[in-house]
Order: C-alpha cells, then sequence, then structure tokens
C-alpha cells in the first residue's frame, strides 16, 4: 500500500559566524514544557522544511509515492510504515537489500529526496493542528520510522554515556541533534539557536568561529546533544517567545563554510 506526498528539493544553507548570532536564553529549553508561545504545526514545519531526508517510494514528475511496509507490533497490531533517512547512502544500501530479498517490490521502487517539514506534514495530517492547506485524510497517515546517521547516533550514544545517561539494548532508535551552548564568567549559560544533525558540522563551525573571534577563547562553550522528537515536542509546547529563532541546520557531507541562515 502506497500514499502519496508532494516531493520538495529546497536546499537549506548552513549558518555563518554563529557565534555572532544572537543567543537566546534556553537554559530550560530541552527541559522543560509549558503553554504560551508555542509553535503551530505549520511553523514547525516551515523550519524543517529546508532539511533534505531520503525515503523508499515511486517518483512520478515531482509527486513521490512512499513504500509503505506492513510490520507486527507486540500487542498483534499490523501498521504500516515507511522509511525516513538522513543520509542517502544508508537508504540505498538498505534498499539494495530489500530488493535482494523481496521479489514482490515494484521494480521502480527509489530513493526520492524530499523534505523533513513535509513528512512532518503527512504524520500530522489527521491532526486537529495541521499544516496549512492540508486536508484530512480518510486513511491514517502511515508511522514514519527515521533512521539516523549512523556515525552521528554513534558519537550521540558516546556522548550521552559521558553524562550518566543509562542506554539499555531497549532504547528506542532516535535522531541525535546537537547544540552548543556558551558561557561567560559571572553569566548564566545561553544556547545559541541552531540546531544540527552534526556533530561534526557543528564543531567545524565552533572552530571558524573561534579562528575568527579570538575573543571566544574567554567563553566556556559545551556542545550538547538531544533528539528530534524531544526538540519538537518543546517547539510546539514551549513558552517562550524566542524560540521563533531556532534553525535547523542539516546534514552536510565533506569541507564548507558555514554561510548566513535564512
Amino acid at each position: 500500500m502506497f500514499m502519496t506526498g508532494l516531493m520538495k528539493n529546497g536546499q537549506p544553507s548552513a549558518l555563518a559566524k554563529i557565534m555572532g548570532m544572537a543567543a537566546v536564553g534556553l537554559a530550560s529549553f530541552m527541559f522543560s514544557a509549558a503553554p504560551g508561545w508555542a509553535l503551530t504545526t505549520q511553523q514547525v514545519a516551515e523550519k524543517l522544511g529546508g532539511v533534505p531526508v531520503y525515503t523508499m517510494g515511486i517518483l512520478e514528475g515531482n509527486q513521490v509515492t512512499f513504500l509503505q511496509e506492513s510490520i507486527t507490533q507486540e500487542s498483534g497490531q499490523s501498521i504500516r510504515v515507511s522509511r525516513v533517512y538522513l543520509k542517502m547512502e544508508d537508504a540505498q544500501n538498505d534498499l539494495n537489500q530489500l530488493k535482494a530479498n523481496n521479489s514482490e517490490l515494484p521494480a521502480n521502487v527509489s530513493i526520492a529526496t524530499v523534505s523533513l517539514g513535509e513528512v512532518y506534514c503527512i504524520s500530522q495530517q489527521n491532526q486537529t493542528d495541521r499544516c496549512t492547506g492540508q486536508a484530512p485524510s480518510t486513511e491514517e497517515p502511515p508511522a514514519f520510522i527515521y533512521f539516523p546517521d549512523r556515525a552521528q547516533l554513534t558519537q550521540a550514544v558516546g556522548m550521552l554515556r559521558e553524562q550518566g545517561v543509562d542506554l539499555g539494548e531497549n532504547t528506542p532508535l532516535f535522531v541525535p541533534l546537537f547544540l552548543a551552548q556558551f558561557q561567560r564568567a559571572g553569566e548564566e549559560p545561553r544556547t545559541v539557536p541552531a540546531i544540527y544533525f552534526s556533530v561534526d558540522n557543528l564543531q567545524s563551525d565552533l572552530n571558524t568561529a573561534k579562528q575568527n573571534q579570538p575573543e571566544l577563547a574567554n567563553v566556556n562553550i559545551n556542545v550538547q546533544v538531544t533528539t528530534l522528537d524531544r526538540v519538537i515536542q518543546q517547539l510546539k509546547a514551549q513558552n517562550d517567545p524566542d524560540l521563533g529563532l531556532v534553525q535547523f541546520v542539516p546534514l552536510r557531507t565533506g569541507a564548507a563554510n558555514p554561510t548566513a541562515p535564512n
């Protein structure tokens, strides 16, 4: 069974002079939630719209029909799922394996690039707060399974364990995100509203900023890890008007000079 969605190929810009951005006071951003200045589903989708992700499906023009697989939960209930990957190579490798093991898979299934914002809109299609112009579906949207970049997941798990977080074998798969927190002597820590899908990209931008701004040598900088699910939950519930400043920085490969956010 398949489901159709509009494909988008917009490429986001990375961040330049990240240390020069206005750091907002988000000390409680990852730990609490309250009603008030929460973002709508449409606003969250717009922020995620610049993040390319990769899915298996049938591509026709600018439309992609998501491949849906049926899985049985522990309760015995069967649900439809579609895969979403943060890294194209992972998606292609898994598709090659599926084709080798499943002769019934349509021959024209390939890897399509869509935006994370679009996937999020589809996941919220039957909710009261859904994306602008989106009508409710007569069918339940598929459950999306997110496959993070495996190298970033490994680094995130290592960072969390160093922080004393207990990650057992049954810990659900998660998409890690990384943030930089700054603290000058005598001041409260502040978090730059740039959320990275790659700790390597974040560290690269931090190194560039330190080279360009020597005064940062006197600033204590910590890199923290969280998850995509948790950030989205906070964007929709946190009582902070500065949440509108949050920008997502997608995974980029190879050396890249950061540029200004959109």
